[in-house]
């Protein structure tokens, strides 16, 4: 065969055989179109040919896109082709045996030997439409959740929908529960992100407050869906409600109320130190230690208890006066009232403070006195304009000696234990968080004292130099209360003062008794050291808060104006006022009546 007549049978076989694909069909238009949305549920399919296709044996498939499932198989040899005079085209119209699901894509696939003439479609993208969406969006979760508790005052509001939202218009509010001030963010300002999708954040332009119940509540304009249909908000105080974690445990309240607790420490040791340093002031002024009561009337008669314990030792006092008598038996009551100004972070504070002593002792020579005493003291705080309060009560036990080292010359020793009971309590949200606590005190006091010959008869004065030791543990403990309440590790308070001062008195002698004015005055430096404060929330064991007080010092002056008379038959009766300024803004004043009678 010439080689000519074999390239052109050749060429014709080609060209025959590939024939189809040179002159393929394309669609013209179908129903739904491609990429269409809202389409009816009860839509029918239609697929137009521009040109003349005849069926074959293949299938027309109708798939839902989420998960590729088959909903509906038509074979296109059953099928009846319409064909358009007109135009040649020729069309395929398909009725689904169902309705279609709402909201919801689908796509068509053509097998490719279904229509001679037509090459089919295998791409789920090619035909792809979405069925009418009636549903307004949901939300299905938020950040804080519903209820939520300990959210972070600086966390974003995140919501999240079933579907993307489109931002409107309308506000979102985040509104204080117990207050009802609400927080506006404008969906369309720069507050809010997220616009289009599923997660629309909010960040507000300030933090939340810490330990505040909020709830939010959503316009019902602020969003849509891409369908057009709203988001119906949130009217509710309870849809979304949540409560941000407290602040640091030490607040200002909760920094005075640790700190007043050093306070009633310090206070209550140095009560029981002034009244053994006024017992040995009156023996040496004496030179005796006949037994005396120096127990304060008309100041203290609301103190049922003070007054109780008073009674019960001064009659157990006597009895023991008549097995032992050469020990003498004293008791020493006292009551002040002072403040602490507002400084260093701290509230001010109101202080009521009752103490009584008793106590025995016994002139060993004429060089030597000792003795033992019991101090029992309370102390009322109540600190900025009711925020929180404190009342404490101590009790120690004491020994005292005074030694005479020379002539006019004497030393003083002073040795102590205690315990303490300490009540408190704070205002909080939900009303007030308490707890009580314990401690135990190690004090100790030296006083060197120096009485100079004094020529104008019927005068005593002596001059001091003091130094007062103090150390009080307090325990741990745990308050009840709220999510606010919190627990506090141990914490160590050391204490030092040390003083200068004169004790002057001046005997004025009548027919029916002996007047004695007399003056204290004394300058000291004080410093406390204080050990870190640590404390946890109860429900947040895990985040430990501190509270670093540093050393305080301070220096203080302190008046006392006293007025005593001694009547023939023995009956002593003292009045004193004392005055205490401290540098740092705090002061306190006493007020005294004393009875003194020897047994």
């Amino acid at each position: 065969m010439n080689n000519k007549y074999f390239y052109l049978i050749t060429f014709f076989f080609i060209l025959l055989t590939n024939s189809k694909h040179t002159y393929a069909v394309d669609l013209a238009s179908t129903v739904p179109s491609d990429n269409a949305i809202q389409i009816a549920v009860n839509t029918g399919i239609s697929l137009e040919w521009a040109g003349s296709v005849t069926a074959n044996d293949g299938n027309i498939i109708l798939k839902k896109s989420s998960d590729d499932s088959t909903v509906e198989s038509f074979a296109s040899k059953e099928m009846f082709l319409l064909t358009n005079m007109m135009t040649g085209n020729t069309s395929a119209i398909l009725s689904v045996s169902s309705n279609l699901d709402e909201d919801t894509e689908y796509y068509i696939l053509v097998d490719s030997a279904a229509f001679n003439g037509f090459d089919g479609i295998s791409s789920k993208t090619t035909l792809n439409f979405k069925t009418v969406d009636n549903n307004n969006p949901s939300l299905t979760s938020s950040s804080p959740s519903d209820d939520a508790s300990n959210v972070t005052v600086s966390s974003n509001i995140v919501l999240t929908f079933n579907e993307a939202v489109d931002v409107e218009s309308g506000n979102i509010h985040i509104i204080n529960t117990s207050t009802g001030i609400p927080i506006a963010i404008d969906v369309t300002g720069t507050l809010l992100s997220g616009s289009g999708t599923t997660e629309i954040t909010i960040n507000p332009s300030s933090d939340l407050e810490h330990d505040i119940s909020y709830h939010v509540k959503i316009d019902s304009s602020a969003f849509d869906d891409a369908a057009g249909n709203s988001y119906t908000g949130i009217s509710s105080t309870t849809a979304l409600n949540f409560s941000t974690k407290p602040g640091e445990v030490f607040s200002e309240t909760v920094k005075t109320l640790t700190k007043n607790q050093t306070v009633a420490a310090t206070n209550s040791l140095n009560q029981s130190l002034n009244r053994i340093a006024g017992r040995m002031n009156y023996i040496r002024s004496t030179n005796n230690n006949s037994s005396n009561q120096n127990i304060r009337l008309a100041m203290n008669f609301d103190n049922e208890l003070l007054a109780e314990m008073l009674n019960s030792l001064y009659a157990k006092a006597v009895k023991k006066q008549k097995v032992t008598e050469k020990w003498g038996i004293w008791s020493e009551g006292n009551i002040s009232f002072g403040r602490i100004g507002q400084q260093d972070g701290n509230l001010g504070q109101d202080i009521h403070s009752d103490g009584v002593t008793f106590g025995i002792d016994k002139k060993i020579n004429d060089e030597k006195t000792t003795g033992f005493a019991i101090s029992k003291s309370w102390q009322e705080t109540k600190i900025g304009s009711n925020e929180a309060k404190m009342d404490a009560a101590a009790i120690s036990i004491m020994n005292y000696t005074s030694f005479k080292i020379e002539d006019k010359r004497f030393f003083e020793m002073v040795a102590g234990i205690g315990e303490m009971d300490i009540d408190l309590s704070r205002d909080v949200t939900s009303g007030k968080n308490k707890g009580k606590r314990k401690g135990n005190q190690l004090f100790g006091s030296f006083t060197y004292l120096l009485e100079p010959d004094v020529e104008i008869v019927g005068r005593n004065l002596n001059y001091y130099t003091r130094i007062d030791l103090g150390f009080t543990q307090l325990k741990a403990y745990t308050e009840t209360g709220d999510g606010t309440a919190a627990s506090y590790k141990k914490q160590n308070v050391k204490s030092a003062s040390l003083s200068a001062g004169l004790n002057l008195g001046k005997l004025i002698e009548t027919n029916k008794a002996i007047f004695e004015p007399s003056l204290k005055f004394e300058l000291g430096k004080d410093k406390t050291i204080n050990s870190l404060s640590e404390a946890y929330y109860i429900n947040n064991p895990s985040e430990i808060h501190s509270n670093a007080i540093g050393d305080q010092s301070s220096g203080h002056l302190l008046l006392n104006l006293g007025l005593g008379a001694k009547f023939k038959n023995g009956l002593s009766i003292n009045t004193s006022y004392e005055h205490y300024r401290g540098t740092k803004d705090n002061f306190n004043n006493s007020f005294s009546i004393y009875l003194r009678k020897p047994l």
